[in-house]
C-alpha cells in the first residue's frame, strides 16, 4: 500500500501508538476516512 500508510503519525491519529507496520484494518480504514472528511 502506501507508504505513508506504514507511518506511526497514522497509527497516534487513531489512539494507537504504535510504530510499526501493524495498524488493523479497521484503524487504518478510520485514519484514511479522518483524513478525507478534514481535507473536504
Amino acid at each position: 500500500m502506501l507508504p505513508q500508510i506504514c507511518n506511526a503519525k497514522v497509527a497516534v491519529k487513531v489512539g494507537e501508538p504504535q510504530t510499526h507496520c501493524r495498524i488493523t484494518h479497521s484503524s487504518l480504514e478510520r485514519a484514511m476516512m479522518d483524513e478525507m472528511l478534514k481535507n473536504r
